[in-house]
């Protein structure tokens, strides 16, 4: 069963305090799997917080506080379920259609996941899911009306590079781990 406890425009901030939830902290704690796609806000952020002043050190800034929430987050989610898989999904430059000449924001996007990426290495049973790249591609939209959000396509690109990435061992582990707690529960009925 797949359980939705996403919430569109959510920052790492907010996804914190939902985690203090006990909605939440029984959905996670009984889960598999855990997917988390977080931090394009936190940008967003950034960017309307500071639009007549977009300077690179702005965003150095805001990575830190945005590095400390995620290890945050990672550090709640294996305290409720040290056997979960937990996928970090990267995040995307919605700007690049319109202003791919700015390779500013690409690299600001690229060392928030390099961020984000060393943070999930650091945990057992995470995985890191690079997603920037599928969205590089001006021949083909694959952003939603609003021009920030994934549309049809585009999640269905993001959700085989989760696939992708989890297939092989992972998976394997997964699916076994799975079995097994299933095995259990019918084992004690």
């Amino acid at each position: 069963m797949i359980e939705n406890h996403g919430v569109k425009g959510n920052r790492t901030d907010q996804l914190l305090k939902r985690l203090g939830s006990e909605e939440l902290q029984t959905a996670v704690g009984k889960a598999d799997l855990v997917a988390i796609t977080i931090g394009g806000n936190d940008l967003m952020r950034v960017i309307q917080r500071n639009i007549f002043g977009l300077e690179m050190p702005v965003f150095e800034d805001a990575k830190e506080g945005y590095v400390s929430r995620i290890k945050e987050i990672m550090e709640t989610v294996s305290v409720l379920n040290e056997n979960a898989t937990v996928v970090l999904i990267g995040f995307y430059n919605p700007f690049f259609p319109w202003f791919s000449d700015i390779a500013e924001m690409n690299q600001i996007v690229t060392e928030w996941n390099q961020a984000s990426s060393q943070v999930v290495d650091s945990y057992p049973n995470t995985v890191f899911v690079e997603i920037d790249d599928l969205f590089l591609n001006l021949e083909v939209n694959l952003l939603f009306d609003d021009y920030f959000h994934p549309n049809d396509q585009g999640y269905e690109l993001i959700a085989q590079r989760v696939f992708e990435e989890l297939r092989g061992e992972r998976l394997v582990e997964l699916e076994r781990r799975t079995y097994t707690v299933r095995n259990e529960e019918s084992n004690t009925e």
